[in-house]
């Protein structure tokens, strides 16, 4: 910037900063001369010159912060009585006239400027023509020529106390070669007397002279009175116009002093109303607080009838009205009533316009306006009586916030771009105010929350500094180190702990610091001021200061003894469930055996009827038949085998335990009179819906197995009553929301030893010699998880056991089970037999067979298709069974369902009717018979679908 030829004087400069130290004291001069590259002591040398950009930006920064596009030939016309210029005064002032100092502008300028040629030419009395030629290479602005045209009409001023007319017919930023200022002026009526003057004293001076010599002294004399008395008269008259004259100067100085002065304390005022309110926002932190000292700092300075502050809400949908000055209590009332829609785009009143927009909005006269307006604003115009009304928006970042509006009800003055300039600069501060107060409340709200956050929750918290001195603790660290707040600060954090604790600490500590990681969770002990240590979990990091440099530690304590407690209870649980997954394994194959021998014993079974059935009766035949009480005495125990794995044959009724209790109770206290049962039976036990043979067989073992552990007698006691599954949650892994029947069977025997509680109810386990299979707990498992039940247990050895049965209680009425007995009916058909099992398969064809009926037979699903899929015509029942490898019975029934709709359908497996046997039946397979059967019931269930459609 300073490398370009340097053309312009410091004075010219200075002449700029002097005009507006009186004009605009608001403004600060350091802000332009840091702009332009200039330092004070630059513009302070009279001999130091500045280049054409330098000059650019001073008049640009200018113009723009004082509002004023003519500040050019303001600060010319300033320059006759700047200080600044005090030597172009020096030029001048010594000459005469006007004329003799406008003629001297060609010698003058070049002191003041190098970028242009200047000439100056007479061309009539009170009239001559100055001409202004840029040198080449000067890149002279429009700006210049307004500055010169100011300087060339204020020298005249120093004369007449006028500024001269001028003239610019021709301009070099028009077009034109060069510049010509064509100047005029009137020159006083004191001058033109006092010329008289002198021209009358000289001319009477000169004829007394000479007629001295040829008049009589006396003549003379009397002549002489008379150019005397003239010449006197003639100063009178001059002394009277100069002093008039200067009445009027100083009149008129005296008018330009006052306008001043009241120039300068407005600016001064303004300066000290943008001060205040600056130091308002810094200390102000409450949004309302700040609004209404704004607005009681805006009343005492400012010159406006009355003002106002509008902030938008956070979703920016209103405009509310926040603090004012110089309305009465009515319009305050109106305006705090009084809501602007900022969500209608379309809205044409003036608040919202400037507030969308980001504009200032000005209203100089509200007659004019009026056309324009909406009706709201109209009527709230004349509501106000408002004359004439400023709005400016309040801008944070490029984000409108609000409005600040001023508004004259009795003052005619029209608004200036000073006021508007000075609004905005208050708009600014507000701004940036709002922010401060509002970014105040957030961090102010958030430090609430989070100490309230701290102190609601149950984890003690605690900050110390590198000195492990505690700094800050909630409520909870004082409850959990046993004290008070106030007490525990300053103290030293190992003091809170056990001896083997503060062990841990210290290496805790030097690794965090040197890492810079937190420490989660560490088991420590709690020991101050306590009779026993409490154990708590420590969470510790570090606290960073703002250089990111280690300032502290911060963390958590929490009461390790639930945790440790919900552990221990998730140990537990976690051996129950290894236990029931154990349980669930040895019952999957359990379940598979049983199965097969099933099966086996199916077969067997009808191999001996059909034995019976060919040989008469003789001693062949009785042991026949006790071949069948073996193969019955079989299926028993298989029975239990398939309950443990939770594979029975069950019929699930609503049942009242309390009676069956009492039943079987007293069937047993028959049987052993040597153990006393007790029952305490709770009559509101609700209805359970259980296979009600198989619930006697669970409570049968538990009777069995109590008399064993008491073989010299004892007591034996049955407790029921209503349960909720909350009370048992935590005991098992999963427990179904709702209520429970519980069974609590309790003995005094000599109890179960721990070793042996992992495995009582696994199958084929016992402590009996030479007595019992072990099925008997295996099949009470079995049978309670098939009714989705729980069984827990405990013991001692030498005090006897206690087995809680829970069982899923309804809301139901309990029936009577009447069992029925079965005979073979013999038939005819034609019936397809599909069972994997050959020697099932040849038995059930030969049972068939023998009750009249044609038999036919399939070893898998895949056979039954090749064979029979196009022949399904001559069959009238099926039997499938269900478990088959390959194509299990389930798939084959869809298939064939859909060859034959109107299939008649029969199922059979070893297994009791479970899910995937239930949704086959659900497709419309007409009924069920489980493994192993008798001939009798065979022949019903066949009977019962040939007669359905009977």
């Amino acid at each position: 910037m300073k490398d370009a030829p340097p053309l312009y004087n410091s004075r010219i400069f200075q002449s700029y900063v002097d005009y507006l130290r009186i004009a605009r004291p608001d403004l600060k001069s350091q802000e332009f001369l840091d702009y332009a590259g200039i330092t004070p002591e630059e513009l302070a040398d009279t001999a130091h010159w500045f280049t054409q950009e330098q000059a650019d930006r001073f008049h640009q920064i200018i113009a723009e912060k004082s509002g004023e596009s003519d500040i050019a030939r303001k600060a010319g016309r300033f320059s006759a009585s700047s200080a600044g210029m005090a030597l172009f005064q020096q030029y001048v002032i010594g000459l005469l006239t006007t004329e003799t100092a406008l003629l001297s502008m060609a010698k003058i300028f070049p002191l003041f400027t190098k970028g242009a040629t200047v000439k100056v030419k007479r061309l009539a009395p009170g009239k001559i023509e100055i001409i202004s030629a840029p040198n080449a290479d000067v890149d002279e602005k429009p700006y210049q020529c307004e500055n010169r045209m100011g300087s060339i009409e204020a020298l005249p001023k120093l004369f007449t106390n006028l500024y001269a007319h001028i003239e610019h017919p021709l301009c070099f930023h028009r077009g034109d070669e060069a510049c010509h200022y064509i100047v005029s002026w009137v020159d006083p009526k004191s001058l033109t007397i006092k010329l008289w003057r002198n021209y009358s004293l000289i001319g009477s001076s000169i004829l007394l002279a000479i007629l001295c010599l040829f008049l009589p002294l006396g003549y003379f004399l009397s002549l002489a009175a008379i150019f005397i008395c003239l010449n006197v008269t003639m100063e009178i008259a001059y002394a009277r116009t100069k002093i008039k004259e200067l009445e009027k100067i100083v009149e008129h100085s005296h008018q330009a002093a006052e306008e001043r002065i009241e120039t300068a304390h407005t600016s001064y005022n303004n300066s000290l109303l943008v001060q205040e309110i600056g130091q308002a926002t810094a200390v102000i932190l409450n949004v309302d607080d700040l609004m209404h000292k704004l607005a009681e700092l805006m009343h005492q300075r400012l010159s406006f009838d009355r003002g106002l502050i509008l902030l938008a809400d956070e979703a920016e949908t209103r405009l509310f009205y926040k603090a004012g000055y110089g309305y009465s209590e009515e319009e305050q009332t109106y305006l705090e009533k009084t809501t602007f829609h900022l969500d209608k785009p379309d809205s044409r009143g003036f608040f919202v316009r400037s507030f969308l927009d980001k504009k200032n909005l000005t209203i100089s006269d509200a007659n004019e306006m009026v056309d324009s307006l909406s009706a709201r604003s109209r009527n709230l115009l004349e509501t106000f009586g408002v004359r004439s009304l400023l709005c400016i928006p309040i801008i944070y970042k490029d984000k409108a916030v609000g409005i600040l509006a001023v508004d004259n009800v009795n003052s005619q003055a029209p608004l200036k771009k000073s006021d508007v300039n000075l609004l905005e600069g208050i708009a600014s501060h507000i701004a940036i105010g709002i922010n401060n107060a509002r970014s105040f409340q957030k961090l102010q709200e958030s430090e609430d929350r989070y100490r309230q956050t701290l102190e609601s929750i149950e984890e003690g918290y605690f900050e110390i500094d590198l000195n492990r001195r505690l700094l800050f603790a909630n409520k909870a660290f004082a409850r959990l180190a046993g004290g008070v707040l106030d007490e525990l600060q300053a103290s030293r954090f190992e003091y809170f702990f056990s001896p083997d604790s503060i062990a841990q600490l210290e290496k805790l500590f030097q690794p965090i610091l040197d890492t810079r990681e937190p420490v989660r969770f560490v088991q420590l002990e709690l020991a101050a001021g306590k009779d026993k240590v409490l154990p708590v979990d420590l969470s510790i990091s570090l606290i960073l200061d703002h250089h990111q440099q280690p300032a502290g530690y911060r963390g958590f304590l929490r009461d390790a003894q639930d945790r440790l407690k919900l552990e221990m209870e998730r140990k537990e649980l976690e051996k129950r469930l290894q236990r029931a997954q154990k349980m669930e394994s040895i019952g999957t194959l359990a379940g598979g055996i049983a199965h097969n021998f099933n099966n086996w014993l199916g077969g067997i079974l009808g191999n001996i009827t059909l034995i019976k059935m060919a040989v008469p009766d003789n001693t062949a035949f009785e042991r026949i038949t006790k071949i069948e009480h073996i193969i019955d005495n079989a299926a028993k125990m298989n029975r239990q085998l398939l309950s443990y794995a939770r594979g029975g044959n069950y019929e699930i009724k609503a049942i009242d335990l309390n009676e069956m209790i009492q039943d079987v109770s007293d069937t047993f206290a028959a049987a052993r009179k040597d153990v006393v049962v007790r029952l305490k039976l709770d009559p509101a036990l609700p209805t359970v819906e259980a296979d009600r043979s198989q619930i006697e067989q669970v409570l049968w073992n538990l009777y069995a197995n109590a008399a064993d552990a008491m073989p010299n007698g004892g007591t034996f006691t049955i407790c029921t009553h209503n349960i909720a599954s909350e009370t048992i949650k935590g005991r098992y892994h999963d427990i179904p929301s709702g209520n429970y029947a519980k069974i609590s069977c309790t003995d005094t025997g000599s109890g179960i030893s721990a070793e042996h509680m992992e495995t009582i109810f696994e199958p084929f386990f016992t402590t009996k010699k030479n007595k019992g299979t072990g099925l008997g707990l295996a099949s009470v498992y079995g049978i309670v998880n098939a009714h989705k039940g729980f069984l827990d247990v405990s013991s001692e050895i030498g005090a006897g056991s206690t087995f809680s049965i829970y069982l899923p209680s309804v809301d139901a009425t309990p029936s009577v089970n009447l069992e029925q007995r079965q005979t073979a009916q013999k038939g005819e058909g034609t019936i397809l037999i599909v069972d994997d099992e050959i020697m099932m398969l040849e038995t059930s064809i030969a049972l068939l067979t023998g009750l009249g009926y044609t038999a036919l037979g399939a070893s898998s699903g895949e056979e039954t298709l090749e064979k029979y899929s196009d022949k399904l015509d001559i069959l009238d029942v099926i039997i499938i069974d269900m478990v088959m490898p390959g194509m299990n019975g389930g798939e084959l029934y869809k298939r064939l369902k859909k060859i034959k709709p109107n299939l008649k359908a029969l199922l059979c497996s070893g297994y009791s009717v479970n899910e995937s046997i239930q949704a086959v039946l659900d497709q419309g397979c007409q009924g069920f018979l489980q493994k192993p059967f008798s001939v009798g019931q065979l022949s019903e269930a066949v009977q019962k679908l040939f007669t359905e459609d009977a």
